[in-house]
């Protein structure tokens, strides 16, 4: 148990200097402000990143370690097991697509016959008529302007 105990603390104080490596160059005002960076900084930002994510990955396998031998121990309970699905009967066959669309294209052939009839049956008193927009007039228009 000692041994997680040293690494997280270990890691935790790299995680720090990490930090600070990235921090370094405004707190220490050796970065110009405004200006372009200079290498001294690039080098202690790329570096700081690296030792950080070093050490947070330590700090994680560390933290892991330790829950895993408590756990083992008896210190911490076990997890409890995700119980296992129960297995279901099969579902029945999907109908095919064919099944599924005929009645939409029975209703569809329906319709367009009831159409088609509907167009065949035309009133005598309108077979010769004009459309019927041609009739609409402007309120400000005349008899005499629509002819």
């Amino acid at each position: 148990m000692t041994k997680y105990f040293v690494g997280i603390v270990g890691s935790a104080i790299t995680a720090l200097i990490g930090g600070w490596l990235i921090l370094s160059p405004w707190v220490l005002s050796y970065q110009p402000a405004g200006r372009p960076w200079i290498p001294a900084t690039k080098e202690d930002l790329w570096m700081g990143i690296g030792v950080a994510f070093v050490s947070l990955v330590g700090l994680a396998a560390y933290s892991l370690g330790l829950v895993g031998g408590m756990r083992s121990r008896g210190v911490l309970p076990e997890r409890p097991k995700r119980p296992r699905p129960v297995e279901r009967p099969a579902p029945e066959q999907p109908a095919t697509l064919e099944q599924t669309l005929a009645p939409l294209i029975q209703a569809l052939l329906e319709d367009r016959e009831a159409r088609r009839r509907e167009d065949r049956e035309v009133p005598t008193e309108r077979a010769g008529a004009q459309p019927e927009w041609r009739y609409a007039t402007h309120p400000d228009e005349t008899e005499d302007d629509r002819r």
